[in-house]
């Protein structure tokens, strides 16, 4: 048909032909003259309707052009009919699940990658590979492009944070497999900037110059969103009984401010509720109290009202409710007489015991000699004191590490017994079997006695550490009287984690150092007045169990796990093999974004291995556990949250993208409704239609012009 259409052509020619001019014989006398003009006359008059051939010719070719389609074929790509190898590198971070105008964002990145399959032709391969996909080895082409669709048709958006460098390594390494002479890039993100962080230098050189990449914006600015980032319990633990004090960090990650509805959930079971109003891009922090009438483990959420990004609108939390907080007490100088005791006032402190003899402290403390601590199994205890013990033994000392760095709290309390050369070999990293535990190293004990004040007093004070801020303001410290205390030097030339809670004139009284995921606090003076007037001020007491809550607030409260990161749960000692069940939470495919429901997991841990990992903590909420060692069962619970920073929904502007990636066949397309007509134009080519139409009309008024005016004339 289209070679008919050509031959057409030969129309303009033939009536150009048979209809051309021809002179008329007249009568005349002279001819000469007459016969100088006719040629004249009829050069230009023949170069006028070889214009209007040529315009004609010109207009019935654009027209048939113009009915043909044709396209102009890029050398890179070869034809529409060429095999095409294409690699989709499909966003699915817990950013994509934000509400949009026309969907969700993962929806509309799901659209656009089937659209990329249906319009690959016959012979044709293709690739995908999710922001998460665990591993760096390439995935292969297949050409079962059904399949890969079905696979898209049914996946999920996670919740968890990933970079954009990895996967795009794994599908350039994909390309080189393929052997397909056109390939074909394809990024599909809602170009969060936090998922472009990373190194994208050494991409630029692994990318063919032949291979096209469509870098396709399937997001949009969320304007309305405010985020639960933290949920904790402070320092207080959490007591059966007692007012237990929930601090819930908030933010608007919007540009103007929001109010929404903040609900308290424990067991499932609503409990309280506030309005909150967060400025933009302000933080605040939003406080509930609650009562636990049960001990044991404890599982609740807060939770916001919906708003334009579902997944941080809520966080989980769990809490050990205790009937009391066991203390382990180390006395190193116990006496019959009472305040003689180096733990006596200590002692009182903890016990919190009123005038009429009641007990007002959740604290439980056990009082026991230096030769009984082999007996007791550390991490019964929510802390470890020692109170001017003269020297650790390395085998206790081992304990005491692995104690600490599984999360418990020492407090160490010097006195006139402790022997500051035993501590640094056995505490301090020295010697050759020692644990290094201690916040600073011990010198020597000096006196005030040769001063003109017979006192060191107090002069630095860290008002914005945990322990100290809620107590500061109603503590006159200047008052304190210091007769005597332990000189330190740093553990270390850098000074480690090392940190001063109060400070003398001429040395530290209270430092802290971080061991693990525990605490370590070194009271350089006594707790007895044998060396200043500490345990006698009204403040002894509450400084005391400040300590106590924050060094044991990591026994008593489970941290959050994030997203994606794998979960170690700790087993009791037992000789034997152990079965291991994760049960992860009940899910609601609330929308065509979710991933299917999560199935149990059982784990067997050989023996003598003491921690189950667990790695599927695919979507936040509550997990249980149910591990049975040594024909015992032990329950427990742990949280999975979605990871804070990924409430951080910036996006990165298009200039932004292509100065990061540099890349000369780089096209960005905005928006995935344009994705396919971007597509058709780079494999098939210039599409010519659109212009011919334009030259066909063009060349129409010409034609008339010079048929009906420059030819008359």
């Amino acid at each position: 048909m289209a070679h008919l259409l050509w031959l057409s052509l030969l129309i303009p020619i033939i009536i150009h032909l048979v209809f051309r001019r021809r002179a008329k014989p007249m009568e005349f006398g002279t001819l000469y003259f007459l016969r100088l003009v006719d040629r004249q006359v009829m050069r230009r008059h023949r170069l006028k309707e070889l214009l209007l051939l040529a315009l004609r010719l010109l207009l019935l070719a654009a027209m048939i052009g113009a009915l043909i389609k044709h396209t102009l074929d890029r050398a890179v790509f070869g034809g529409r009919s060429v095999p095409t190898s294409a690699a989709i590198v499909l966003d699915n971070t817990c950013s994509m699940r934000a509400s949009l105008q026309g969907g969700q964002a993962f929806a509309l990145a799901r659209a656009a990658a089937r659209s990329v399959l249906e319009g690959l032709g016959e012979g044709s391969t293709a690739t995908l590979v999710p922001f998460d996909a665990p591993g760096d080895s390439p995935a292969r082409p297949t050409s079962f492009v059904d399949e890969l669709r079905k696979d898209i048709d049914g996946m999920g958006c996670g919740y968890g944070t990933a970079r954009l460098a990895r996967p795009l390594r794994r599908t350039l390494a994909s390309l080189e497999l393929s052997t397909e002479p056109r390939k074909e890039l394809y990024i599909l993100t809602d170009m969060q900037k936090l998922a472009w962080a990373g190194d994208l230098d050494g991409l630029r050189e692994a990318v063919p110059d032949d291979v096209p990449i469509f870098l396709v914006d399937v997001g949009q600015d969320v304007t309305g969103n405010l985020a639960v980032e933290n949920v904790n319990f402070g320092l207080k633990v959490t007591v059966r009984g007692a007012v237990s004090t929930l601090y819930c960090e908030v933010r608007n990650t919007g540009p103007s401010g929001l109010a929404r509805k903040l609900t308290l959930f424990v067991r499932d079971r609503k409990v309280a509720e506030q309005e909150v109003t967060v400025a933009a891009g302000g933080r605040r922090t939003v406080v509930f109290t609650h009562v636990f009438e049960e001990t044991g483990l404890h599982h609740g959420r807060v939770e916001f009202d919906a708003d334009d990004f579902e997944p941080d609108n809520r966080r989980y939390f769990t809490a050990r409710v205790r009937e009391k907080l066991p203390v382990l007490v180390v006395n190193g100088g116990p006496s019959v007489i009472p305040y003689r005791d180096a733990a006596f006032y200590l002692k009182v402190a903890l016990d919190a015991t009123s005038r009429r003899g009641e007990r007002h402290s959740p604290l439980e403390a056990e009082i026991v000699s230096e030769g009984e601590t082999a007996s007791r199994t550390l991490g019964e205890y929510g802390c470890v004191i020692l109170v001017d013990v003269a020297r650790v033994e390395p085998p206790w000392a081992r304990q005491l590490a692995a104690y600490v760095s599984g999360g418990g709290g020492l407090l160490i309390f010097c006195g006139s017994r402790v022997d500051a050369a035993s501590y640094d070999v056995t505490l301090g990293g020295v010697g050759e079997e020692a644990v290094d535990l201690l916040p600073a190293g011990l010198t020597r004990a000096v006196s005030a006695s040769a001063r003109e004040d017979p006192f060191f007093r107090i002069v630095d004070v860290d008002v914005r550490h945990p322990v100290l801020r809620d107590i500061s303001a109603e503590i006159a410290w200047d008052t304190t009287q210091v007769k005597r205390f332990f000189r330190t030097e740093p553990a270390d030339e850098e000074g480690d984690a090392t940190h001063v809670l109060l400070s003398l004139g001429d040395g530290p009284l209270l430092l802290e150092r971080k061991v693990g995921s525990g605490t370590v606090m070194l009271f350089t003076g006594t707790c007895t007045p044998e060396w200043g007037n500490v345990p006698l001020k009204a403040y002894f007491l509450p400084l005391v169990h400040q300590i106590v809550y924050y060094m044991s607030r990591a026994r008593s409260e489970a941290a959050s796990t994030p997203v994606g990161m794998a979960y170690g749960l700790k087993l009791p000692e037992a000789r034997g093999e152990a079965l291991v069940k994760f049960i992860p939470p009940e899910q609601k495919a609330e929308s065509p974004g979710d991933e299917p429901p999560l199935r149990p997991v059982e784990l067997t841990v050989a023996p003598g291995e003491d921690k189950a990992v667990f790695h599927e903590t695919l979507a936040p909420g509550i997990y249980h556990t149910e591990a049975h060692v040594a024909g015992k069962t032990v329950r427990g619970m742990f949280a999975v949250n979605v990871p804070p920073r990924e409430s951080e929904l910036e996006r990165l502007s298009t200039r932004e993208a292509e100065a990061l990636l540099d890349l000369d066949n780089l096209k960005v397309v905005a928006g995935p409704e344009r994705l396919a007509a971007v597509v058709a134009r780079e494999r098939q080519g210039l599409p010519l239609w659109d212009y011919l139409l334009l030259v066909t009309i063009m060349a129409a008024v010409v034609e008339t012009f010079v048929a009906n005016v420059v030819l008359k004339h």
